[in-house]
């Protein structure tokens, strides 16, 4: 999986991976990527991709005070 999106990468890049890689691997991974709906016969064209949009939200964080219910685990206890 690494190997293929290795080249897809290559081929998003403009590089002719026919050139690459060997003849058996060049189907390997061109059918891998078919699969997905990447056909790297063609040149990459940058026009049909769609925009990849990222969201960042800040996550405020704040002290919490002990519930009144709550009680301390106590470990050691007197024995009489």
């Amino acid at each position: 999986a690494n190997a293929t999106q290795c080249y897809a990468s290559m081929w998003m890049d403009g590089c002719d991976i026919r050139h690459e890689i060997s003849r058996s691997n060049y189907y390997v991974h061109k059918a891998r990527l078919k699969y997905i709906g990447l056909d790297f016969t063609s040149p990459f064209d940058v026009t049909r991709m769609a925009p990849v949009l990222i969201q960042r939200k800040v996550i405020e964080v704040s002290a919490l005070s002990v519930p009144s219910w709550y009680r301390q685990p106590q470990v050691l206890r007197l024995v009489s």
